[in-house]
């Protein structure tokens, strides 16, 4: 298998696999599945992430979370900055068929046990049900907890980085049914002695959310905290 990155075009990404037979090829690919897929979303979130870098970043709103608030995202145009309080940030975009959002919240760091899913989750819980109203009266944003959250931890630009990909629901009302996919990156500030937050939430209805996603996630990984 053989990956190849720019080799008529740019950006591009081929992978290549030889095999001796259809059986061999089967078996390679199987194989290596996990590394092509990643590979391919890799260099799509690389794409995407270079796009919000250049032109289509809203200059005005990284500017602003820098001022106040002592970080930036590379947010593209078409977003705008719905809640800018004195730790909480909700951006979004809006369009008749779909929302994309992220919001952010910052708090005190005590100790590593923060960091640990279940009270990221219970910390998620508290700010959407205070900051992110529903459709209807009393209603409010919170985790679907039937299904269990996706947990790992990596660096995001060489800063550790707590990861929860799951599901949000909208709760407090009967008859209200709205969901869809959120993920969030949680690290700690050490100059500032404070966790970050930023989490990436997408509304589509029965439309596919994957590529929606995909352009949330991409803004999040340009997180960058203020020496």
């Amino acid at each position: 298998m053989l990956i190849s990155y720019e080799k008529y075009s740019s950006p591009q990404l081929i992978i290549t696999v030889k095999a001796k037979d259809n059986k061999e090829f089967t078996e390679i690919f199987n194989k290596y599945a996990e590394k092509i897929v990643y590979s391919f979303e890799k260099a799509e979130r690389n794409r995407l992430i270079k796009g919000y870098s250049g032109k289509l970043m809203n200059k005005n709103i990284k500017s602003q979370l820098e001022k106040k608030h002592k970080y930036t995202l590379n947010v593209p145009k078409g977003y705008k900055l719905d809640v800018n309080s004195s730790n909480f940030v909700w951006i979004s975009r809006e369009t008749p068929w779909s929302s994309q959002g992220l919001l952010i919240w910052d708090y005190p760091y005590r100790d590593t046990s923060e960091l640990h899913l279940e009270s990221l989750l219970n910390k998620r819980d508290e700010i959407t049900k205070k900051h992110i109203p529903g459709p209807a009266d009393s209603s409010y944003m919170t985790t679907e907890r039937l299904i269990d959250a996706e947990y790992k931890e990596f660096l995001l630009n060489n800063v550790y980085t707590a990861e929860i990909r799951g599901l949000w629901k909208v709760a407090g009302a009967e008859g209200v049914f709205m969901g869809g996919p959120y993920i969030s990156f949680s690290t700690v500030d050490q100059k500032r002695n404070r966790i970050i937050t930023v989490d990436g939430y997408v509304y589509g209805g029965k439309k596919k959310k994957r590529n929606l996603m995909r352009q949330v996630q991409a803004v999040m990984y340009t997180l960058k905290i203020v020496e």
